[in-house]
């Protein structure tokens, strides 16, 4: 679910930082690593970095962040800030719309032409893939396209700039959230099960893959990978984070790394029309990917930070849950680059202490804690909420939203929170109320408006959802484009309302 607002402790921490310092080390970050943390998401890139800090010795945030600019970034600063800040939770199949697409629309077709050709040979990236999920995915479905898999030359790629997720990607040991949603057929069929419970890929999966630290946010990271040699690329959910130079640059840099007529995969709010120029866009139901074809070959023009020109494709963009930043544990020194994550133990309460878990990625253990501490005030039911929905039990997210309501009935938050959950369980009836009671409470909320707006597309109501867009547009007119949209978890206004506008040029 959606990350835990920036609390008092946040802002009591960002008044301990110099303004000035925090305005170069967010450049300093989104230089060094793309990722945008404009002045609304200080108080988050505060509380990461305190989390360093401690972890390393310093007596405060700001006197890590000084130390760190006082020189060029080296590979140890860079993998240091990529444990604290990079995001940390997937699972196998995440999106089985897309990955369906992808093995029948991209990869079949692929498959036929080089058997046809006699080329057999496959190049594919999993770019940003945290600890391997995507990656063995792509395994997966490649060896049920296969049969004569011995056969091919297969390369899957998984890159991430976390070396501890990649690590975890190496090992290829997975614990049952990383199969929530997922047919048993996949456990029973490309996993041993391990004496501690854990699962094992099967080693004639594993033989097909690799990983390595790949910072995308770099013009050097194309060493790693042979220019125009990849079939399929695979970046979701990773340049929304990106500042807009460092978006351009990254794509740019993935075509170079296409082949010609190879495909790119971005999730909704990545992609659009701003790539016309880069790649032909190919619209399937439920998914976009991006086709390199010859001759469309010159960078985008997109206007940093203001991205209000560009127009994504068509794709409903439900309000999928977002992800915590975890807070490894790390030393300044190598040999301490694989430790575990520390425990909780500096926080005064049971919800603080379930709270840094969370954000951590840790929701099994922040769940626990608050059932064992309790958790009956208003913010440890709504931890609780968002740490089961992360597990995958939206029916105890479900239970514990409510009672969080049954406390707060005004809470407009709280309703959208419902409404999150019942999507994610198919009850669009459920969640359509939710969303409707979220706006008799808060009728300048731009999320639930824009929520309701895609339930009401999907349900065949395209006047309706026209009407939802229109009010989107109007309370985001009176915002900054950098602003962060409210329970959004880090979108900003630029990128909803390119997202919005798009959907009403086509209703």
């Amino acid at each position: 679910m959606r990350t835990v607002p920036t609390g008092p402790s946040a802002q009591a921490l960002l008044q301990q930082v110099s303004p000035l310092i925090l305005q170069e080390f967010s450049k300093y970050v989104g230089a060094e690593l793309g990722l945008a943390y404009p002045s609304e998401r200080w108080g988050d890139l505060v509380r990461s970095i305190s989390a360093m800090a401690r972890d390393n010795h310093y007596a405060s945030a700001e006197q890590c962040m000084s130390s760190m600019l006082a020189h060029p970034a080296q590979q140890a600063d860079i993998d240091l800030l990529a444990r604290y800040l990079s995001i940390g939770e997937t699972y196998f199949f995440r999106d089985p719309r897309m990955f369906s697409l992808l093995e029948q629309e991209i990869l079949l077709p692929l498959i036929d032409r080089r058997r046809a050709q006699g080329n057999r040979r496959l190049r594919i990236w999993s770019a940003g893939c945290c600890t391997g999920e995507e990656t063995y995915t792509l395994a997966i479905l490649v060896d049920r396209l296969l049969a004569d898999a011995g056969e091919w030359d297969i390369s899957i790629l998984g890159s991430d700039i976390n070396p501890l997720f990649l690590r975890k990607a190496q090992a290829g040991l997975y614990k049952e959230w990383s199969f929530r949603d997922v047919p048993q057929w996949i456990k029973q069929t490309c996993f041993t099960r391990q004496k501690d419970g854990c699962y094992a890929i099967l080693p004639k999966l594993k033989r097909h893959v690799s990983f390595e630290n790949v910072n995308l946010a770099s013009t050097g990271y194309l060493p790693h990978v042979v220019p125009n040699s990849l079939d399929v690329i695979l970046c979701r959910n990773v340049l929304m984070y990106f500042e807009a130079a460092q978006y351009r640059k990254a794509i740019a840099n993935l075509r170079t790394a296409l082949s010609e007529g190879g495909w790119l995969a971005l999730s909704p709010i990545e992609g659009g029309q701003h790539l016309s120029g880069q790649f032909v866009a190919e619209a399937f139901p439920g998914a976009t990917f991006y086709c390199k074809r010859e001759g469309s070959s010159k960078l985008p023009q997109i206007p940093p930070p203001d991205w209000q020109q560009a127009q994504p494709p068509s794709v409903t963009v439900s309000p999928a849950p977002s992800l915590p930043r975890p807070k490894p544990d790390a030393r300044l020194s190598p040999q301490a680059h694989w430790t575990s994550p520390p425990a909780p133990e500096e926080a005064d309460t049971p919800y603080e202490r379930a709270q840094q878990c969370y954000r951590q990625g840790e929701y099994r253990a922040a769940a626990d804690f608050l059932l064992a501490q309790g958790h009956g005030d208003l913010r440890c039911l709504t931890l609780l909420a968002k740490a089961c929905a992360n597990c995958g039990e939206l029916q105890e997210a479900h239970r514990w939203v409510e009672q969080a309501i049954a406390i707060d009935k005004c809470d407009a938050k709280l309703r959208y929170l419902m409404a999150v959950i019942q999507e994610e369980q198919g009850d669009d009836a459920g969640a359509t109320r939710s969303l409707q009671h979220a706006l008799y409470l808060d009728p300048q909320f731009a999320l639930a408006h824009f929520s309701l707006g895609g339930l009401s597309l999907r349900s065949g109501k395209p006047k309706d959802a026209k009407r939802q867009y229109n009010c989107v547009l109007a309370l985001l007119a009176q915002a900054s484009c950098d602003d962060i949209v409210p329970e959004s978890d880090g979108l900003s206004v630029a990128r909803l309302v390119q997202i919005v506008r798009d959907k009403e040029s086509r209703l």
